[in-house]
């Protein structure tokens, strides 16, 4: 299992807030006496500065085959419900009702024929009514299916007793074709957090939502035991590796000079205002869409080493995904 980020001092070099990791590869186990369908297990790893963590409120994560007749036709964990109170809530009215009895008798003492004296007696008679209610519920886990039923969605919350830093582990069962040896997984994950605006209007405070972070991740996945297509799908994950080195390189280059330092970290600020509407930069395309090397005009403006790589990578891409063809072709002919 290979992972990119393994960097003591990650947050120092990126100037990241909230980092998302996922493995590159993965071997999909199948379960026995039902060969077309698979289990794969996703280790979500989530890096969060001190300074975000009283901001992040939520993960989300779609999981999405990429070939369109791979389903997820299973996934774990499940909706799970809590609350911030441990046992039910206990409730207790009363009711008070009062009755008195007076007797009196009075002296008079001019006249001592009028003699007269009081006395008064009061009861007090108490009812209650105790019973329990059920706490307020709320979503610890949310997950459901998307696309159909083609993927399938995540959506995690902070609460009292779950922390959204560190690992959370993901499980899926896919139906696949007969003789499938490998395929691709997109994900994607989004970190939510609030946001708190003055209202000039009602002279108020008000929160709202708002994306902190969102990143995505292919996964080269392979059929256990395969071990053409583990090897196939390890070259791929390491080409991708590259490409995003390349790409990183190119978005902060080195240099000591305090003017270059300086449009440095303001373009970081800018990037980190507008990360949300930037994505779909040639490294977006090449790894997650369908792309043309030869004939895009993006591609045609990056360096040659760039270029080469890019080709190196579609090309790994094609032999990987070409295995499950060549299955297909050998049972095809087997069959005439």
């Amino acid at each position: 299992m290979q992972r990119s980020l393994a960097k003591s001092n990650y947050f120092d070099e990126q100037n990241e807030r909230i980092q998302f990791d996922l493995p590159s590869v993965l071997a999909a186990d199948a379960i026995p006496g039902r060969p077309n369908e698979l289990t794969v297990k996703v280790q979500l790893s989530a890096v969060i500065h001190p300074d975000q963590e009283s901001q992040s409120r939520h993960w989300r994560l779609a999981v999405k085959p990429r070939d369109p007749w791979t389903k997820i036709i299973d996934y774990s964990p499940k909706t799970e419900m809590g609350c911030e109170t441990v046992g039910s809530i206990e409730t207790k009215t009363s009711e008070e009702s009062t009755s008195s009895l007076g007797l009196g008798l009075s002296v008079d003492y001019a006249k001592l024929i009028n003699l007269h004296s009081t006395s008064d007696q009061s009861t007090k008679e108490l009812h209650s009514r105790q019973y329990q209610a059920k706490a307020i519920q709320q979503a610890k886990i949310a997950s459901g299916s998307i696309d159909r039923g083609s993927g399938v969605h995540f959506k995690l919350a902070r609460t009292s007793d779950q922390i959204l830093d560190g690992e959370k582990t993901f499980e899926f069962t896919l139906l696949v074709n007969e003789g499938w040896r490998c395929g691709l997984l997109d994900l994607t994950v989004i970190a939510l957090g609030t946001r708190r605006k003055f209202d000039i209007r009602t002279a108020t405070w008000r929160s709202s939502s708002k994306s902190l972070k969102t990143q995505t991740f292919v996964i080269a996945l392979y059929r256990k035991n395969d071990m053409v297509a583990e090897k196939l799908a390890k070259t791929l994950a390491s080409q991708e590796q590259t490409l995003r080195s390349m790409r990183t390189k190119a978005d902060h280059p080195n240099s000591d000079h305090f003017v270059s330092r300086f449009l440095n970290d303001l373009g970081e600020k800018l990037e980190e205002t507008f990360a949300n509407e930037t994505e779909n930069d040639w490294l977006d395309r090449v790894i997650h869409q369908q792309i043309d090397p030869h004939n895009d005009h993006e591609l045609k403006n990056l360096n040659a080493e760039t270029r080469v790589a890019i080709l190196d990578y579609l090309s790994s891409k094609d032999s990987f995904l070409n295995l499950n063809r060549t299955q297909d072709d050998c049972q095809s002919s087997s069959s005439q």
